[in-house]
């Protein structure tokens, strides 16, 4: 990376959210730099401490062995779909 850069490009190159995501993240006072909260348009260095104050999601990947009666596709009336397989086995 190039320094000095738009906090909002920093943002969206560290893969956190999208450029006008980071905008909106930064108007939410969500982007702190050095413990204070960034400015829509400021630059940041290689020497700063840029933080995020909003909350992830997890996420949870799955490997699922896919057995003779379980649908793909849209369920018809009784057909069971792996959607409804793994809200019942992992609830």
């Amino acid at each position: 990376m190039e320094f000095p850069m738009r906090i909002n490009k920093y943002v969206a190159a560290r893969g956190f959210a999208s450029r006008r995501e980071a905008d909106t993240l930064i108007a939410a006072k969500q982007v702190l730099i050095n413990g204070v909260p960034a400015e829509i348009g400021q630059q940041v260095t290689a020497d700063d401490v840029v933080e995020l104050k909003s909350k992830t999601k997890a996420k949870s990947y799955f490997a699922y062995y896919k057995g003779r009666g379980v649908i793909t596709h849209s369920p018809s009336e009784g057909e069971v779909d792996i959607a409804g397989r793994l809200a019942r086995d992992y609830g």
